[in-house]
Order: structure tokens, then sequence, then C-alpha cells
């Protein structure tokens, strides 16, 4: 402070540096006359309070050095303006002094102010750093709960992968069952194809048997009751077989249905068990999740726009999963449904065919027998 001028220098910058601060008074008036005094010296503490800043280049590292250095500065230019008696009138000695004062209460004020935010900013950093740590908790939350419903979609897409499984094995025990049915059918032709053999073969021997008949008979007419014994029990023979042929044949069929209705009972019911096994545990799974879900909703409703998007993103392929789940086991159903339709289907065919077969061939049977029956009543004419 050299001068007056400095000290109105030093308002107008304390006055940038802080405009929250009420503006010191105007002091145009008394510089006239202060601009012919001599310059004051300057004590030591306020040439170094002036190199060190109030430009607001450099700031001291604590607010009470700086408090200490403001007090024995405005004390020093006290006692050094008081010590200039002899050269100013009173009246500006006073000027000076509230001056100074006015300087030092500004100086004193500031200090606090920087004594206040020093002790703030520690606060400040806990408060700061409360918050980061808030907030990547938070993040590892969000990304735990993301892992946690990663592993329960990939269990899911597991027990979808099971269940294709178990329904492929559904799928190949039908086609044995089918091939067994095909088996069975076969065996059957086979017998009836037997049958057929036996009855031409009983039908060769009653037609030699009636030749036989009609050579004989030219000879002798006396072996004509011989003939008529033999031609019974030729015929009574004959009912014999075809009547255990057809109890064989009825029991056959019997024992063939009987077996095929139980393999079939055996694997409607294991394959109702597995359905009912897979029903049961995807809706338990399905049920979980989506109680978990719910939960997840519930506290995740204030978070970001992120966790909401990767939460609608799940929702839609579970939601795809289970569409998809239930129409595999919808078309399972209607394949289970349309291969009993078609083995039931089959069967009926198949008994139908055997009782036409079986009448066809009981018919001719007795068109034979009445055939020579009438025959041996002509012949009985004859002789007679």
């Amino acid at each position: 402070m050299a001068t007056l001028s400095d000290g109105h220098f030093i308002t107008k910058k304390m006055s940038r540096a802080r405009p929250g601060f009420p503006l010191l008074p105007p002091f145009e008036r008394h510089l006239q006359p202060l601009r012919l005094l001599p310059p004051l010296p300057l004590p030591p503490a306020a040439s170094a309070l002036k190199a060190a800043g109030y430009s607001g280049a450099q700031m001291p590292d604590s607010g009470g050095s700086l408090a200490d250095t403001d007090r024995r500065s405005s004390g020093e230019i006290v006692s050094s303006v008081r010590r200039s008696q002899g050269r100013g009138q009173t009246d500006e000695r006073l000027v000076l002094d509230e001056h100074v004062s006015s300087v030092t209460t500004l100086i004193q004020r500031l200090s606090r102010d920087i004594e206040v935010l020093q002790e703030k900013l520690p606060t400040q950093a806990e408060v700061t750093y409360g918050a980061r740590s808030a907030l990547q908790r938070m993040e590892l939350l969000q990304l735990a709960i993301l892992g946690d419903l990663r592993g329960r979609v990939a269990r899911c897409d597991a027990n979808i992968s099971k269940l294709s499984a178990d329904l492929h094995s559904t799928r190949e025990d039908l086609q044995s069952l089918d091939k067994e049915q095909k088996i069975s059918k076969a065996a059957l032709e086979t017998k009836f194809q037997e049958v057929e053999t036996q009855v031409s073969l009983m039908c060769s021997k009653v037609d030699q048997s009636t030749t036989l008949k009609e050579a004989r008979r030219k000879p002798t007419e006396g072996d004509s009751s011989l003939l008529d014994s033999k031609l019974k029990m030729i015929t009574d023979e004959l009912k014999a077989q075809i009547i255990s042929v057809q109890n064989w044949m009825d029991k056959e069929m019997e024992n063939t249905l009987k077996e095929v209705l139980n393999r079939i009972e055996q694997l409607s019911k294991l394959i109702q068990n597995k359905i009912n096994s897979n029903d049961k545990a995807v809706q338990e799974k399905y049920s979980q999740l989506a109680g978990k879900l719910y939960t997840l909703e519930q506290t995740q409703r204030e978070r970001s726009q992120r966790g909401r998007d990767a939460e609608q993103t799940l929702k839609a392929r579970i939601s795809r999963v289970e569409q998809r789940l239930w129409a595999e086991v919808q078309d399972l159903r209607a394949e289970t449904n349309a291969g009993f339709t078609i083995i039931h289907e089959s069967l009926a065919s198949l008994r139908k065919v055997l009782e036409v077969k079986i009448r066809l061939t009981h018919e001719q049977l007795e068109q034979q027998i009445g055939q020579a029956q009438r025959g041996g009543a002509e012949h009985s004419e004859r002789v007679g």
C-alpha cells in the first residue's frame, strides 16, 4: 500500500473476488487532497501480502495462516499510519484508518469463508464417495440379478431340451408299436393262409372220397352203407377240424388283441405319466420364475431405463419359450391321440377282415358239406 491509490486498487480487487460482500464507501471525494501526500513506507508484512495475492493468482495453504497474516499486516499498517501523524491532516488519517479497518474486516470475513469451505470439503468428499459406492453396489446387484436370470433361462432351455428328448423317445415307442402291429398282422395273414391250405386239403380229401365212393358204387352195391358211414365219419371229422381251427383262430385273435391292447395301454400310461410330470415340472418352474420376476419388478421399478429394457426383453423371451413349450405339448397330445385313433381303426378293420374271412370259409364248408350230403342221399335213393 505505497499510496492511497494502492488501497483503492485492493478494495476493487476484493470487491470483484467476493461480490456478495457490501462495497466499500466511495473515496473519490478524498482522493484529490491525498494525491499531494508523500508515499508512506510499506511494512514488510504488507509487502508480502501485496505480492502474495490480492490478485487471486495464489492462495495460502490454510485459512488459519491467511487469517494470521492478515491480522499482522493490518496491525502493521495501522501502526505505520499512526507513526505518520506529522505528514497529513487529522481527517485524512481518519479516512485512511477507516479504509484500513474496512480492508481488515473484509480480509477476516474472507478468511472465515475460506475456513468454512475447507471444513465442508471433507464432508462433500465423503458424500460423493458414498454416492459412488452406492451406485457401484447397485450396478453389482443389477449384474448379479441379470446373471441369475440368465442362469434360470439356461435351466429352462435345459428342461425344454429334456422334454424334446422325451418326445423323441415317445415317437420311437410309437414307431416300435406300429412295427409290432405290422408283424402281428403278417403272422395272422400267414395263419389264415395255413388255414386256407388245410381247408383246400380237406376239400381235396372230400373229392377223393366222393370219387372213391363213385368208383366203389359201381362194382358193389353192398358197400353203400359202408360208404355212407365213411362219408359221415369224414364229415364229422371235417366239422371237428373246422371247429378246432375256428376255436384256435378265435383264441389267437383274442390273445393278439389282448397283447396289443395291453401294450397300447402301457404306452398310453407311460406317455400320460411323462406328460403329467413334464407339465407339473414346467408349471412349477414357471410359477417360481413368475414369482421371482414379480419381486424383481417390485425392486427395480425405480431403477434405470436400461434395467427396465432388460426386464422387458427377458419377459418376451420367457413368453416365447412358454408358447413354444405349450405348442410342443399340444403337438405331442395331438400326435398321441392320432396314433391311438389309427391303432383302434386298424384293429377294427383287422377284426372285420377276420370275421369276413371266417364267415366265407364257414359258408364254403357248409356248402361243400351240403353238396356231399345231397350226393349221398341221391346215391342212397338210386341204390334203393
